[in-house]
């Protein structure tokens, strides 16, 4: 068996004496081993977005060796300051709820002797926003109006929490026919530029 300086096989011999110094002939043997090996080095996949979801997915590569992983979902960098800590047997964090916020996540995985490995690079930080914006309605044009115009104005009041609004024209009213769309509109006004069809 390939040993290293980490790891090591023994026997043990044990043998019985009574007060007269008389000794058992045959002793009683185990072999046991000594691992302080860690399993291997590895890294977390810090996500790039605002995760959408309460019960996010954090990813890292398996470190070989680990029987399991503690994640620790904190307040702080050094996550000392716990929201929670879960033990995982897959390399991934999935089914733990987290409710809106921004977090820090440190990773360390065990063998079954109880060493262990860091993530590299330390804790990696995420943020959470699963609440969708509040309700609003539409200001303009009014519900069923015409508009004498090629270039209407189009309005809707604030939506709480909405950083940009996305609108579509539409020729139905499930807005699947898109004659015109724009994207990551910030206000709340805008005025629609098209060639309409002429007088």
């Amino acid at each position: 068996v390939s040993q290293s300086r980490y790891q090591r096989n023994y026997v043990l011999c044990v043998l019985g004496k009574n007060s007269e110094s008389n000794a058992q002939k045959v002793p009683s043997i185990i072999s046991f081993q000594v691992d302080r090996t860690p399993p291997e080095t590895f890294a977390v996949t810090a996500p790039t977005d605002i995760l959408t979801s309460r019960k996010p997915e954090i990813t890292w590569n398996p470190a070989s060796g680990a029987s399991y992983y503690e994640a620790i979902v904190a307040m702080d960098s050094l996550c000392a300051n716990i929201f929670k800590k879960v033990s995982l047997t897959a390399p991934k964090l999935s089914d733990t709820a987290i409710p809106d916020g921004a977090y820090y996540l440190c990773v360390v995985a065990k063998d079954a002797a109880g060493n262990s490995q860091t993530a590299s690079g330390g804790s990696i930080s995420f943020t959470v926003d699963a609440t969708p914006p509040g309700s609003f309605s539409i200001s303009s044009p009014s519900p069923s109006s015409a508009v004498y115009t090629h270039t209407p104005e189009i309005s809707w009041t604030t939506a709480t929490g909405a950083a940009a609004y996305t609108y579509i024209v539409s020729d139905n009213s499930a807005c699947s026919n898109v004659l015109m769309t724009s994207q990551n509109v910030t206000l709340t006004s805008h005025t629609l530029y098209r060639d309409w069809e002429t007088d």
